[in-house]
């Protein structure tokens, strides 16, 4: 997991990449949470294969991407015929071209990272009990992980629902 859908943090995934030729595997990231909100580059990122989900890119739920690098054999989970026998079933073509247009309604970027750390900066001046998780680590710029002393997360959604802040208490 490149990066966590709940705390943000996210994964050292070269350092992790550098230790597979010694161990004779191959690294199989899944990318969702990362792309679409930092750069991510599959042909600079010596991983093989790469995994995406159209839904966590604003797109339609339901299909998914497998990056494969050129000459990487992939085993397939499902046989069939199509694509050369990578594959079984029917595509769903409306869902494949609304995935592909799923990056471009992204616009998370630096000043959203900005945002992220008023809102906690703000919280812990507001809120003494209010402790930011992970806030040293390097994190997706829109996620938050807090934790507000020893209140209930129902009633901390409740109270930010009836204020227009939409938030979570875990990942979908």
């Amino acid at each position: 997991m490149a990066a966590n859908s709940e705390t943000g943090v996210l994964t050292p995934v070269a350092d992790v990449r550098d230790l597979v030729p010694s161990a004779r595997a191959r690294l199989h990231v899944g990318a969702t949470r990362l792309t679409g909100r930092m750069r991510f580059h599959f042909a600079h990122s010596r991983i093989d294969p790469v995994s995406l989900s159209a839904h966590s890119l604003r797109g339609p739920k339901g299909i998914g991407e497998l990056l494969v690098r050129q000459g990487v054999t992939q085993v397939p989970q499902v046989q069939g015929n199509q694509k050369r026998h990578r594959r079984g079933g029917t595509e769903n073509l409306p869902a494949i071209a609304d995935f592909t247009a799923a990056p471009e309604r992204i616009s998370e970027t630096a000043s959203v990272a900005a945002l992220r750390d008023a809102l906690e900066q703000r919280l812990r001046c507001a809120l003494p009990a209010v402790h930011v998780l992970s806030a040293q680590a390097s994190r997706l710029p829109g996620t938050s992980y807090l934790r507000f002393g020893e209140v209930y997360a129902e009633v901390v959604l409740q109270r930010l629902e009836l204020l227009g802040v939409a938030a979570s208490s875990g990942a979908a």
